[in-house]
């Protein structure tokens, strides 16, 4: 569970770190600038349809970020959810790999770090899968269903007591 939230963080901050392409007014440039902005505008649609493709595999994720159209649901927890989760990551990471590393800004480059090492811990240590205590005095369901209960899933509406 930690696990899916380290990942959407890093997701997070990499999406916040992109910027906008910068138009360059240089023009022994103009031929390789359209082909940057494009690859940049790219990455940033990427990156976005990366995080949403995550956040829609984890409802509790999506409402701690301030989305409650789904807290009525709770995330699937079963191994094949996990098998698809690890399955994203793995495609995600592929067409990462595909962009040229070199023609992103600063912003991007470091966007790209972030979530490449973020997908590829995900699927390494996913090896590890079954070896985790999944209650210990501080984390668990036994914590984590209460905390979320009480300091995100707060009813404060009548239609939020009928999700």
């Amino acid at each position: 569970m930690f696990k899916k939230y380290i990942s959407v963080t890093a997701m997070a901050l990499a999406l916040a770190a992109c910027e906008p392409a910068q138009n360059s007014s240089d023009s022994g440039t103009t031929a390789e600038a359209p082909a940057s902005e494009v690859q940049q505008v790219a990455i940033g649609e990427f990156f976005e349809r990366a995080f949403n493709e995550r956040l829609a595999l984890n409802p509790i994720t999506a409402e701690r970020l301030g989305d409650r159209s789904r807290n009525d649901e709770w995330p699937d927890a079963s191994e094949a959810a996990t098998d698809k989760q690890i399955a994203l990551y793995k495609a995600q990471l592929a067409e990462l790999l595909t962009y040229d590393f070199d023609k992103l800004s600063s912003a991007e480059q470091l966007s790209y770090r972030i979530f490449k090492i973020t997908a590829e811990r995900s699927i390494e240590n996913d090896k590890w899968r079954h070896h985790r205590y999944p209650v210990n005095q501080m984390f668990g369901f036994q914590t984590f269903i209460p905390t979320h209960l009480m300091r995100v899933h707060q009813v404060r509406e009548l239609k939020d007591a009928e999700a």
